[in-house]
């Protein structure tokens, strides 16, 4: 009885997927950009490592995690500014543009100029030179003003948006996004893995894990 064909749905639900993803991706980045800009010690570039890495992906056999700061900050740089880098914000805002080209006539005129804003600020943003040592610094100002203007967008969606099915794929992307973005953090946080020498040194009298937290 509505109005809503299938491929509409679909790409008002990825809408909602990639704009939560954007957000998502800029305000981790953000926070991992602060803590490497204000601190030098191990201990902050490990956990800004165990970060990075929902993002990057860790690779199977690093243990433990890549503790450069110059190799993070190149990978913050990627990760914020290229837009071939997979997972990059900038590949995100990419994805919405275009999603949201195919259904402009479903969303609000006032959405749509915050979203041209989104990706003029977006593509505001550029790589320093190679030749130029990366700064986290740098990046700040720039994802400050992408997480505002991605904020503004999700207002609007919640504010001016009517109620319709098409507002429910929306939201029911934005929310599942949510949920596996708040997964994949989880997981990279308490699921940090052991080298084998290590594990096999914790075998024999040593409690389980999970039988110490049954306890």
């Amino acid at each position: 009885g509505y109005d809503l064909p299938s491929r509409v749905a679909d790409h008002l639900h990825w809408l909602g997927r990639h704009a939560e993803r954007a957000e998502n991706a800029a305000r981790l980045l953000r926070t991992i950009s602060a803590r490497l800009a204000s601190e030098s010690n191990h201990e902050c570039a490990v956990e800004a490592a165990t970060l990075l890495a929902t993002i990057t992906g860790p690779s199977a056999d690093a243990w433990p995690f890549t503790t450069d700061v110059h190799r993070m900050r190149a990978d913050i740089q990627a990760l914020v500014h290229d837009p071939d880098r997979s997972g990059s914000v900038r590949e995100h805002i990419d994805r919405l543009w275009r999603t949201a080209s195919v259904v402009r006539d479903r969303i609000s005129i006032d959405s749509w100029k915050v979203l041209a804003r989104v990706r003029r600020d977006s593509l505001a943003g550029r790589m320093p030179l190679r030749s130029l040592p990366a700064s986290v610094a740098d990046v700040l100002p720039h994802l400050d003003t992408l997480i505002f203007d991605l904020a503004a967008f999700a207002g609007l969606g919640m504010e001016s948006m009517t109620r319709g099915p098409g507002w429910r794929f929306l939201d029911m992307g934005r929310r599942i996004e949510r949920a596996s973005a708040a997964i994949s953090l989880l997981s990279a946080a308490l699921a940090v893995s052991r080298p084998s020498s290590v594990a096999d040194g914790l075998r024999g009298d040593t409690p389980r894990l999970d039988e110490m937290l049954l306890e």
